[in-house]
């Protein structure tokens, strides 16, 4: 994934975002990592890092961006549904073998909650998810998910 297309998506993401009064946070998301967040009365948007190492004989050390845009709909006062796009770029080691190319790209559906002003509770689960990996031991191929990658979420907002 070159550089130039994830910093196009950031700053897509985030100028989309800027109209109105945004709240800024952290976020975190089951399996996505940790990251900043910005929200609006209608659409939540986040940039999450994860790391995730193992030491086992199939070593593996992967370091993975994820950034999602999600409108929201009222459910009800104090919830709301939520309908997303995401994707995800993962580099490093992938049981032993150097990776040239792991994407996702998804669309997700899920509630968020406040539990206070400053408090948001999520959960999300991907109704479509696209796929491409390619290592340095195999030839590129797509895999394709229906409901899957379900996670839950929490966000603290300043």
């Amino acid at each position: 994934m070159k550089k130039s297309t994830i910093l196009i998506l950031f700053l897509a993401i985030f100028s989309t975002v800027m109209i109105g009064a945004p709240r800024f946070g952290l976020m975190t998301e089951q399996d996505h990592g940790l990251g900043a967040m910005v929200s609006l009365d209608q659409i939540n948007a986040h940039v999450l890092v994860n790391s995730t190492y193992d030491d086992a004989p199939s070593k593996t050390d992967l370091t993975s961006i994820s950034v999602a845009l999600d409108y929201k709909l009222q459910l009800e006062s104090n919830i709301n549904l939520l309908l997303g796009i995401g994707y995800v770029t993962k580099s490093g080691d992938y049981e032993g073998k150097a990776l040239d190319k792991w994407t996702i790209m998804s669309i997700h559906v899920g509630l968020v909650r406040p539990l206070s002003d400053n408090i948001l509770i999520s959960s999300k689960i991907n109704l479509y998810e696209q796929a491409t990996y390619d290592d340095s031991a195999t030839s590129e191929y797509k895999i394709t998910r229906i409901f899957s990658d379900a996670r839950m979420g929490v966000g603290v907002l300043f």
